[in-house]
C-alpha cells in the first residue's frame, strides 16, 4: 500500500519479509530437535507424515552436524538429480543443487568446478543455528530485492519501505525460540500473537491463499514455440551450455510443470543479461519480441 503525498508519489510498503521470519522454514524441526529434544517428537511426526519421510532417514536429518562446506561437497555427484526428496535435504543449511536436465555435460563441468572451489573456502554460516542461517540469508536477498525495486521503480513511490526487513524487527524475531513459531491449525503463529491487539485471529486460520498460476500457464503455452526458436539461437547455445533439443522437448511437453516453467523463465533471463552485458549488433530482420 502506500501512502499518499498531494502532488508527489507517497511511501510505499511492502510485507518482505514476513514468511522469512514468520513463516515455515525448511529447517525449522532440526532446530526444534536441538531446542527441545524429545519433547518435540510429536511435532517433528506431523511434519515427519506430512512430508513422508521414512523414521531412520529423518533420524539421521534431525542428528547431522555437517557443516555448510561438507554438506555441499556431499550434493555435488547429485546434480543431475532433482532436488529435495528428503529429510536430509529438507533439514540441510541450504537447499541441495540441482541442475535442469537441459544443461550441457560442458557447462556442468564448470558449475562443478565452481562448487568445488566454494566448498573448498569453508562457507561460514550466517547463525550457528540451521532454521535461522536461512532466515537471515532469505532476508539479505529480501533486502537487495527491495533495494532493486527502489531503483527500477523511482517513480511509483518517493520511497520503497519493508517493516519486517527494519533491523529491530529482525532481531526480535531472530530472539524467539523455535518451538514458538509452531502452532496447529494457525499460519505465521508468532506473527499472530505479535498482531493479535489489532488482526483477527482467523486471518492466521485461512486454510488455502490465492492461486495465480493460470496466467503463467497460459502465456508460456501462447510463447512456447517463440521460446523454442529464441533459445536455439541464444549465446547460451552458441557458448555450449544448453543441449538445445533436450530444452525444446522439455518446452514443447504438454504436460510442463510450474518447476519447469520456473527454471526456463530464469533461463530467459540468464540470457536476457548475457545479452545485455555482451551487446551484439541486431539484425534488421530479427523482431523476436523475447529480446
Amino acid at each position: 500500500m502506500s501512502a499518499l503525498v498531494p502532488g508527489k508519489p507517497g511511501v510505499h510498503f511492502t510485507g518482505l519479509g514476513g514468511d522469512e521470519l514468520f513463516g515455515y522454514l525448511p529447517a525449522l524441526t532440526w532446530s526444534l530437535w536441538r531446542e527441545q529434544h524429545a519433547r518435540s517428537w510429536s511435532t517433528i511426526s506431523r511434519f515427519r507424515r506430512l512430508h513422508r519421510w521414512s523414521l531412520v532417514p529423518t533420524v539421521s536429518a534431525l542428528l547431522s552436524r555437517a557443516s555448510p562446506a561438507q554438506e555441499l561437497k556431499r550434493a555435488i555427484p547429485k546434480l543431475r538429480l532433482s532436488a529435495a526428496e528428503g529429510p536430509a535435504d529438507s533439514l540441510s543449511w541450504n537447499p541441495r543443487p540441482a541442475i535442469a536436465p537441459w544443461i550441457s555435460r560442458s557447462a556442468e563441468d564448470l558449475i562443478v568446478r565452481t562448487l568445488r572451489a566454494t566448498a573448498h573456502d569453508q562457507l561460514t554460516p550466517l547463525n550457528d543455528d540451521r532454521s535461522r542461517h536461512q532466515m537471515l540469508e532469505s532476508i539479505q536477498f529480501q533486502g537487495r530485492t527491495l533495494s532493486q525495486i527502489s531503483r527500477t521503480f523511482p517513480h511509483v513511490a518517493t520511497a520503497w519501505r519493508a517493516p519486517f526487513l527494519e533491523r529491530a524487527i529482525v532481531e526480535s524475531a531472530m530472539s524467539v525460540k523455535t518451538s514458538e513459531r509452531f502452532g496447529a491449525g494457525i499460519a505465521k503463529p508468532l506473527l499472530a500473537a505479535a498482531t493479535a491487539r489489532f488482526m483477527p485471529a482467523d486471518f492466521f486460520k485461512r486454510q488455502g491463499k490465492g492461486e495465480y498460476s493460470l496466467d503463467i500457464h497460459t502465456e508460456f503455452a501462447r510463447a512456447r514455440y517463440e521460446l523454442m526458436d529464441y533459445f536455439r539461437d541464444s549465446k547460451l547455445a552458441r557458448m555450449g551450455f544448453l543441449d538445445v533439443d533436450i530444452l525444446n522437448s522439455h518446452i514443447d511437453s504438454p504436460a510442463a510443470t510450474g518447476d519447469s516453467i520456473g527454471r526456463i523463465e530464469n533461463l530467459v533471463a540468464v540470457e536476457r543479461w548475457l545479452k545485455s552485458a555482451t551487446p551484439e549488433k541486431r539484425r534488421p530482420s530479427d523482431r523476436n519480441s523475447l529480446q
